[in-house]
């Protein structure tokens, strides 16, 4: 019937061809028509021709002088027949980027002739399909580059034909409650092409076409229109152009309903305002009624986003002082951590930093009872002082909007440096209720693990409290093992319970159900008797283990062999991913941020070397065995610490062991599948990147030809094109630096930077060729992804490598491509001895070999004194390194 019904269609397609028509609107209409009704048969050659048809005659309408009537409905037919098109190659599109762009270029001419046809429902219901198809493209932003030439367009064409009465009715009708403003969640609802304002010009039988649509909703229209708003926006933000993005948004708030759909785009405004150091008070006062939450999380991303530090603290205690609920409990924690982080990097007094740790420590030992008493007690002055309640140093707004700064931001000056106490002084101080020994929840457990690391990173060395610091992070980690394992009898005794509650259940459900069939005369006993046989067989599927309590072993390890190989077996693992686990086990409900916590003890375990624990470091190894096994399932991850754990167990002459860990970790190279994964998304970033740059010179010829220029999409180019502009164009101020080290992997696993840590441990065990190998892989990743830190820390590692094969030249090479870009000290410092030691132990060397390696100390100390000024809360490894290279 549909092969029939498309050769009917062409046959009418060559009839209409080959008449001689006086009257162009009338086949104008007619070639409308069959495009729609190609569309509905997904005849795509034909809804092609007829479009093309349809823009060949429109050229007769601009050419000459028409009634304005006429030239409105030549515009609509044509704009209906694109929109046809466009339809139907999205029924048949396989998802290809290409296959999007040009169902968005078609869409956007559609939009342009229904624009100067007047008709707002239908160039809305256009944007509508604009949407649903570059909905994929927004969540990347090369793609979302590409975008914003159509953007562009489609939003003139609205705003062309939008009702201006429109935005007085929607504010007096403005919903109460809340909606999401997210623009990835929205998708609405697809409407066909033909208005009711056509019903009566149609000549088609209405039942062969069934050619109607709804009446435009508002609320979705504006919605729509925010969205697209909020896209353009972040193609601006994206390419660094914050005044551009600026002057979109007041265009965008001038045109748009006062409806919510415009919290996104004052969210925006404020992000870029607290780039730019403007005034954000007006703009905040719209998010007041959203909760505390959604507040506090908006002045985090202004503390993110903003320029000055002065402005990044005021942000980042604002987003503190406003999380007064329990519910919000651990995200008031993660910004008091968040801002000791940003304190210690960027070179405050120690003392701050301290007391915000201190401050977090008292609210991980504060009972939920107590936590809520005290929430009580804040209401009644929470509309009076909240910033005084928490700090003495909170600013108010009018403290945040000031412009008028010092020369030298606060932090450079160590007298300016220091801000004062930065926790609450009694009474408004929350008292701990709890004991160290009373804490057993998981999560508290990580977190308090975290912060005494924390503190002993940041405490010096030759300071009696440092050891003790190292003693209570080790503690709280042997109390969460043991809190983390004996959580597994609790949930599979609840696993149990529920499993037998649910089979009585449906025992005594199938016994209802056999008394009601009886008491029916249903036939015999076989009624009877199968519906409880089938839920019984439901039951026993619901439970997950079959495993009986007590049945394993809860104890941990009791001396360091034992440890080097522990892993819980398979029964505690299984019942940490059972549904009545919640808050209990190792899940990602109670080690709710991983990367952040293997991070952390990974430095732990290297405090722990270096002060002489190795012992202490394998129970902090099988931990992070743990997170890489159930929470992080990662192959290089589990290579890396199995390697780790090699290497302890080398130290502490645990041989037994360390053959067995060490056929745990072969093969020592990248396995397969991480390999494959890599490499088939730096093929995707490459031929991404390739498309955006075609795209950028095929415009910015057609600019040059024509002699426009534009401002926004001329520095669109800038921001991908040669490493010197996008240094340029980013601020590096703005960057909150996750103490300590790349913030990347605290937030998402970035694999090369793991490759590179297993490379390092791969030479320190004689693995040579292995490392060598992986390093290889690690610079072609680094080089496509323009990681500079990476690519820089594995040329100094390559240069130790040398090194080691007595390839002198090449590691003085290697080595001094690592010091091209500014690196952290320890980095540093080993690239400046690979020099010193190629220098030393090459013997063609000339006989002023001795003059250059001293010049070169002589040199090295002397940078790391002037580093030493700039870094005061390095100033203690800077020292040590120092006196590495006088000795």
């Amino acid at each position: 019937m549909a092969y029939f019904h498309r050769n009917m269609i062409l046959l009418t397609v060559t009839f209409v061809d080959q008449c001689t028509w006086n009257d162009s609107l009338v086949e104008l209409q007619l070639w409308c028509r069959l495009g729609i009704i190609a569309n509905r048969a997904n005849d795509i050659e034909t809804t092609v021709y007829c479009r093309d048809k349809t823009l060949e005659l429109i050229t007769l309408f601009q050419t000459r002088k028409v009634e304005k009537f006429q030239l409105s409905l030549a515009n609509e037919y044509v704009s209906r027949a694109c929109g046809a098109h466009a339809e139907c190659l999205l029924k048949q599109q396989t998802g290809q980027k290409q296959e999007r762009k040009e169902v968005l270029a078609i869409l956007v001419e559609a939009a342009s002739y229904s624009s100067k046809a007047d008709l707002y429902e239908l160039t809305m219901h256009l944007a509508r399909h604009f949407w649903n198809t570059c909905r994929v493209s927004i969540k990347r932003k090369l793609e979302r580059s590409l975008l914003f030439d159509p953007l562009n367009e489609l939003i003139h064409h609205i705003n062309t034909v939008a009702p201006k009465s429109i935005v007085a009715s929607l504010h007096d009708k403005e919903i109460k409650e809340e909606k999401s403003i997210s623009t990835d969640n929205f998708k609405p609802k697809k409407q066909p092409l033909i208005n009711k304002k056509d019903k009566k010009s149609q000549t088609i039988d209405d039942e062969q076409l069934s050619i109607t649509t709804s009446i435009s909703n508002p609320q979705e229209d504006a919605q729509i229109r925010s969205a697209l708003y909020g896209v353009l926006v972040q193609i601006y933000m994206d390419k660094h152009s914050w005044h551009s993005a600026l002057d979109a948004i007041d265009n965008a708030l001038q045109v748009l309903p006062r409806t919510q759909h415009r919290l996104l785009l004052y969210k925006y405004r404020v992000l870029i305002k607290s780039k730019l150091g403007l005034s954000i008070s007006t703009d905040m006062q719209k998010f007041r009624e959203q909760g505390e939450l959604s507040l506090a999380k908006m002045w985090r991303q202004v503390a993110i986003m903003a320029k000055k530090r002065e402005h990044v603290i005021n942000a980042y205690q604002h987003a503190i002082a406003t999380l007064q609920n329990l519910d919000n409990y651990w995200i008031k924690i993660d910004y008091i951590l968040e801002l000791a982080s940003w304190l210690y990097s960027n070179e405050y007094l120690i003392d701050n930093v301290i007391d915000l740790i201190e401050w977090s420590i008292d609210l991980l030992l504060t009972s939920p009872e107590a936590y809520k008493q005290a929430e009580l007690n804040a209401r009644d002055q929470q509309d009076t002082d909240i910033p005084n309640n928490r700090s003495s140093i909170l600013k108010s707004d009018q403290e945040y909007n000031k412009t008028t700064t010092p020369k030298a931001d606060i932090g450079s000056d160590p007298d300016q440096a220091h801000l004062g106490p930065t926790k609450p002084k009694l009474p408004n101080r929350l008292q701990p209720d709890l004991s160290i020994g009373e804490v057993v929840q998981v999560r508290r457990l990580e977190y308090l693990c975290r912060c005494h690391i924390l503190l002993a990173y940041m405490t010096r060395r030759n300071q009696p409290e440092y050891e003790q610091l190292l003693q209570k992070a080790y503690w709280f980690l042997t109390r969460l093992w043991q809190r983390g394992l004996s959580d597994s009898i609790e949930i599979s005794k609840d696993a149990e319970a529920e499993a037998a509650a649910a089979a009585a259940e449906a025992q005594a459900a199938a016994a209802d159900a056999g008394k009601k069939q009886q008491q029916k005369g249903a036939t015999g006993a076989d009624a009877k008797k199968k519906p409880p046989a089938v839920q019984a067989g439901k039951s026993t599927d619901k439970q997950p283990a079959n495993v009986k309590t007590g049945t394993w072993d809860t104890s941990t390890p009791k001396n360091l062999s034992e440890w080097a190989i522990f892993v819980p077996n398979n029964d505690i693992l299984q019942t940490y991913t059972l549904s009545q686990a919640k808050q209990r086990g190792f899940n990602k409900s109670t080690i709710s941020k991983p990367l952040l916590t293997f991070y952390y003890l990974d430095m732990f375990v290297r405090l722990l070397r270096e002060y002489g624990y190795n012992h202490m470091s394998l129970p902090v190894l099988s931990f992070m065995r743990l997170l890489g096994q159930i929470i992080l399932p990662s192959s290089s991850i589990r290579t890396y610490v199995l390697l780790h754990i090699q290497q302890v167990c080398q130290e502490l002459n645990l041989l037994e062991s360390m053959q067995i860990i060490c056929q745990l970790a072969r093969p020592f190279a990248i396995r397969d599948d991480d390999l494959a994964t890599s490499r088939a998304e730096m093929i995707i970033y490459i031929k991404l990147l390739a498309q955006q740059r075609e795209e950028e010179t095929l415009f910015e010829s057609a600019l040059g030809s024509s002699g426009l220029k534009s401002e926004a999409r001329s520095y669109g180019t800038s921001a991908y094109s040669s490493p010197a502009s996008r240094a340029q164009a980013s601020d590096p101020k703005s960057l909150i630096a996750d103490l300590p080290g790349d913030r990347q992997i605290l937030n998402k696993l970035i694999i090369r930077n793991i490759w590179l840590q297993t490379a390092r441990l791969l030479f320190e065990l004689d693995f040579i060729q292995e490392s060598k190998e992986m390093l290889q892989e690690i610079l072609n990743q680094a080089k496509t992804y323009d990681d500079q830190i990476c690519e820089k820390r594995a040329y100094i590692l390559l240069g130790e490598i040398a090194l080691y094969e007595h390839r002198f030249d090449q590691a003085i090479d290697l080595a001094m491509q690592g010091q091209q870009i500014p690196i952290d000290e320890h980095d540093w410092y080993r690239s400046v001895i690979t020099v010193i030691e190629a220098l030393r132990q090459d013997t063609n060397q000339d006989a002023y070999k001795q003059k250059k390696i001293r010049s070169l100390l002589e040199t090295s100390i002397k940078r790391l004194e002037s580093i030493a000024q700039l870094h005061i809360n390095k100033l203690i490894s800077i020292a040590y390194a120092a006196s590495l290279l006088s000795t």
